[in-house]
């Protein structure tokens, strides 16, 4: 069996490429997706409303928070109980839900993080 020594290009490479990968993860930092969340979006007290089925002139389920009312884009069905009050972070987006007879609708918000309070 053949030994191999770093003079070897092949052991060489590897070696450097090893290296170089580990000094790129090191280098790399972790960012929470929190930190691109503005402070009032972050860790806001906030309710879970059920505004009636959407099939029949309703809203689905929607955040109360700020005197305001958003529409979640991605509630979890474990958090889909009227009038849940939760710990919530969130993203506003630009998009408007549009219901019933609601003109013009709510915005739209994609949660980050949500714990039952």
């Amino acid at each position: 069996m053949d030994n191999l020594t770093f003079t070897d290009p092949i052991s060489l490479s590897r070696i450097l490429s090893a290296f170089l990968f580990a000094l790129f993860v090191i280098s790399c930092e972790s960012q929470s997706p929190l930190d691109e969340i503005p402070e009032e979006q972050r860790n806001v007290s906030a309710l879970v409303i059920y505004d009636g089925s959407p099939a029949v002139d309703g809203c689905g389920w929607l955040i109360h928070h700020d005197q305001n009312f958003h529409a979640p884009v991605n509630l979890d069905s474990v958090f889909m109980i009227d009038s849940l009050e939760v710990l919530l972070s969130y993203n506003m987006l630009e998009s408007i839900w549009n219901c019933g007879w609601r003109i013009p609708g709510f915005k739209e918000i994609e949660i980050v993080e949500m714990e039952k309070q």
